[in-house]
């Protein structure tokens, strides 16, 4: 919950960190889109496209599914 706001405040590094520690912690493929998306705030998009390939390739069909094309 504290990721999801920082990225609705625009606290993109706050949002990465928080992101990726949960990720560190869970390892839920999930999370490698939300950091992919708080890579894109501040226009580190090679980083940002890692992290949603990541993402595409981990991912369960069902989890894909709940995202945007």
């Amino acid at each position: 919950a504290k990721a999801d706001q920082a990225m609705k405040s625009m606290r993109f590094a706050d949002a990465l960190e928080l992101y990726s520690a949960l990720h560190a912690e869970t390892r839920d493929p999930a999370l490698l889109y939300n950091q992919g998306r708080a890579l894109e705030g501040p226009g580190r998009f090679p980083e940002a496209l890692d992290k949603i390939e990541a993402f595409a390739r981990d991912a369960s069909p069902t989890l894909k599914a709940k995202g945007p094309k």
